[in-house]
């Protein structure tokens, strides 16, 4: 993410962090923080009144707790940093990089029409989830706005790994292919076409003992945790592999059929309880 020396960059996704080089990082008590995260990461300027229900709703004085944080802001980052207009605030575009922004940006689109450089890229910047071990117990609605916030960077996050690996399995390049089906699976071990896909192409790079191993995992997982038993396609892709006659290149067309063009919900669909 380029800077330049008035810039300042705030990460949302992992830890919070500020950075804008050469000067140290600004600090922030944690409700400023919270306010700067939720302003960083709106798509529309919120409201004065929406913010003081957000973050001041058990204040005596919720307007004035509200301009307090507000001046907080401007005296660790600058005068500049925040814009209002009718009753609105927002930070200033020309001021603030957000990674988060970036992420959700290159990711909600189709990604079947995006080459795998562009989406390795996005998927470079997750850090961890978003505002990791960030909580704020006195603002139970700011709460709930974290968890939709969480909930959707897990799901663009699994999207865009699945489309890397659908990518990578089409054009042959097996390696990082297996690279993101394991990372995809380490997110959400429950989807079991993601579980296919990586014993589909240890299969395919000769890693047959590979492939049995992540099978018998997949089958524990699905039993211990939903109480069933893997597809019958999976079942059959186990047979030919354990007979050294794997009949099934479609099985990787199978799976790139699962749509790429919804912004939210991700490719690999997992089992349901």
């Amino acid at each position: 993410m380029a800077t330049n020396p008035s810039t300042l960059t705030i990460r949302l996704l992992g830890s919070f962090a500020l950075e804008r080089l050469p000067s140290p990082p600004p600090t922030l008590r944690r409700k400023t923080r919270a306010l700067l995260a939720y302003l960083a990461a709106a798509d529309q300027p919120p409201s004065r009144q929406h913010l003081a229900d957000l973050f001041c709703q058990e204040a005596n004085a919720p307007s004035r707790v509200l301009s307090l944080l507000f001046s907080r802001i401007r005296n660790q980052l600058g005068a500049d940093f925040l814009q209002t207009e009718n009753n609105t605030v927002r930070l200033n575009p020309q001021l603030v990089r957000v990674d988060y922004a970036t992420f959700r940006q290159q990711l909600s689109g189709d990604l079947s029409r995006q080459d795998t450089a562009s989406i390795e890229s996005a998927v470079s910047l997750y850090r961890g989830e978003f505002l990791e071990a960030f909580s704020l117990p006195d603002a139970p609605e700011f709460e709930q706005w974290l968890l939709g916030q969480r909930a959707q960077v897990q799901q663009l996050l699994e999207r865009a790994l699945a489309s890397l690996v659908r990518q990578f399995s089409r054009s042959g390049s097996y390696e990082p292919a297996i690279q993101y089906a394991r990372r995809l699976l380490q997110h959400n071990p429950l989807l079991e076409d993601a579980h296919a896909q990586l014993i589909w192409l240890y299969a395919q790079t000769g890693q047959r003992e590979a492939a049995l191993r992540q099978y018998d995992h997949c089958q524990t997982l699905l039993q211990a945790e939903l109480g069933v038993s893997p597809t019958d396609t999976l079942q059959q892709l186990r047979t030919e592999i354990q007979a050294g006659a794997l009949s099934r290149p479609a099985l990787q067309t199978e799976l790139a059929a699962i749509p790429t063009t919804a912004p939210i919900a991700p490719d690999f669909v997992g089992r349901a309880a």
